[in-house]
C-alpha cells in the first residue's frame, strides 16, 4: 500500500500533505486509533474533511492505480427482487421538494437537514439535487450538496439506476417499495471502485417531519418488502430506522469549545474564546499555537506509517487501514464530483424555484412567506376590496 502510493501517487500525496483539509483528515484519523467507536470516528472524519485534494488522492489511489483493494460484497445489502417494488410508478410523481424523514444506515441516511429537490424532465428520468448537513464537534455544521441523475428500468419503473459516474465509477440502484402522495420508501444498494455492496434505506416525505400516523403502514411495508431480501435470513426492521432532524436550525452564534483533538475546530475555538475572554486571548492563542505545533510534529513523525495505512473507501473520505474493523469502510452514494450538464441544472432550478418563497437551508428554516406574511396581506386586500 505505502509503496504503491509513494511510487504511483507522489503528486497527489504531496498535495494532500500540503492541503489544509487533507492534512486535517489525517490528524482526525489518528485520533480515532484505539477508541471503542473507532470505525464510527473514522467515518465522521470523512464527513468533516472533503475537498479537491482529498478527491484527487482518492482518485489516484483507488481508481487509477488500484493501490486500495476493492472491498467485496458481504450481502449486507443484496439486490432486491424487482417484484417487490411499486408497479407502474411514474417518475413525474416524484417531482418536487422532499425530505428524508427516516433513515436506516447511520453512515449515509440520517444526516440533518436533508432537503432534496427532484425533477422529472420526461417519463423514465429523474434528476435530484441532494442537500444535507454534517455536524461538527463544536455544534457548528457543514452544508453539503450534490446532483444525481437516474433512469428507470423499462421493465420495472420503480427501480432507478444512477450509473455512468466518473468519480470512483460509482453506481447506485434505488428500489422504491412504497409510494403515495405523502411519502415514498427507497431501499438502495451500490458499488464503486472501493466497495461493492454498500446500501441503506430511507423514507422521503413532502414535509420535514415523520407523521406518527404513517408508522403502522411503514412498519408493515418494511416487514413485507424488506424481509428475507437475500432469499434467506437478511431482513430489515422498522425499528432499525432513525428519525432525522430537518429543523435546519441556524448556526450557533458562538460555537462550543471542544478539546482540540483535531484541527477542524481549533480556529473556531479561538473565535469563541476571543468573544468570551478578550483579556485572555493572547495566552489562549499561544496555547492553541502550541497544540497546532505539537500536532504538526506528530504528523511529520508518523507520516510514513500513515501512508502505509491509508485506505480510501469512497467519494467522501480516506480511512486508516484497520483489518479488525468490519464495516468501517464507506462510499457515499451522495457525491460524485463531476461536471453536471447544464440541462440537468436548469431542470432542477425550475423545481427549486417553486419553493423559493420559503426561507430554508444553510441559515435555518421554517419561515414561510405565505404562512407568515400572506394572511396579513390578504387581510388588507379584503379591506380594500
Amino acid at each position: 500500500m505505502g509503496t504503491c502510493l509513494l511510487g504511483k501517487c507522489q503528486k497527489e500525496l504531496a498535495r494532500c500533505v500540503a492541503d489544509e483539509k487533507c492534512i486535517e483528515s489525517l490528524v482526525c484519523l489518528n485520533t480515532c486509533s484505539g477508541r471503542p467507536d473507532e470505525s464510527d470516528c473514522q467515518i465522521k472524519c470523512g464527513d468533516l474533511y472533503n475537498d479537491a485534494a482529498v478527491g484527487a488522492f482518492n482518485t489516484c489511489a483507488v481508481t487509477e492505480q488500484k493501490c486500495v483493494p476493492q472491498k467485496q460484497d458481504d450481502s449486507t445489502f443484496p439486490a432486491l427482487d424487482k417484484a417487490r417494488t411499486v408497479p407502474n410508478l411514474a417518475t413525474s410523481n416524484l417531482e418536487g421538494r422532499w425530505y428524508i424523514v427516516a433513515g436506516l444506515n447511520p453512515l449515509f441516511d440520517t444526516f440533518d437537514c436533508q432537503v432534496h429537490y427532484f425533477s422529472a424532465p420526461k417519463e423514465g428520468e429523474l434528476y435530484g439535487k441532494i442537500n444535507w448537513r454534517v455536524r461538527r464537534p463544536n455544534g457548528d455544521f457543514y452544508d453539503r450538496s450534490d446532483i444525481q441523475t437516474f433512469v428507470a428500468d423499462p421493465q420495472a419503473p420503480a427501480v432507478l439506476y444512477n450509473h455512468d459516474n466518473e468519480f470512483l465509477h460509482y453506481e447506485d440502484d434505488w428500489y422504491i417499495v412504497d409510494s403515495n402522495d405523502d411519502y415514498f420508501v427507497v431501499y438502495y444498494r451500490g458499488q464503486n471502485d472501493a466497495w461493492v455492496g454498500y446500501g441503506g434505506a430511507v423514507v422521503y416525505a413532502r414535509e420535514p417531519s415523520l407523521r406518527p400516523e404513517w408508522v403502522p403502514r411503514l412498519r408493515e411495508v418494511v416487514k413485507t418488502k424488506l424481509s428475507n431480501i437475500d432469499g434467506a435470513t437478511r431482513s430489515i426492521r422498522w425499528e432499525d430506522f432513525k428519525i432525522t432532524d430537518n429543523t435546519c436550525a441556524p448556526r450557533p452564534t458562538i460555537p462550543r469549545i471542544v478539546a482540540p483533538s483535531d484541527l477542524d475546530t481549533l480556529g473556531a475555538d479561538v473565535v469563541a474564546l476571543e468573544k468570551d475572554f478578550v483579556g485572555d486571548v493572547v495566552a489562549i492563542e499561544r496555547e492553541v499555537g502550541r497544540d497546532v505545533v505539537a500536532i504538526e510534529r506528530e504528523i511529520v513523525k508518523d507520516v510514513r506509517s500513515v501512508e502505509d495505512g491509508l485506505v480510501s473507501f469512497g467519494s467522501r473520505f480516506t480511512l486508516l487501514n484497520n483489518k479488525s474493523v468490519v464495516g468501517a469502510d464507506s462510499a457515499s452514494p451522495q457525491q460524485k464530483q463531476q461536471d453536471v450538464p447544464a440541462s440537468v441544472r436548469r431542470s432542477l432550478n425550475k423545481v427549486e424555484a417553486r419553493y423559493e418563497s420559503s426561507i430554508e437551508g444553510a441559515e435555518g428554516g421554517g419561515f414561510s412567506w405565505n404562512d407568515s406574511v400572506g394572511p396579513v396581506v390578504n387581510f388588507f386586500k379584503s379591506i380594500v376590496s
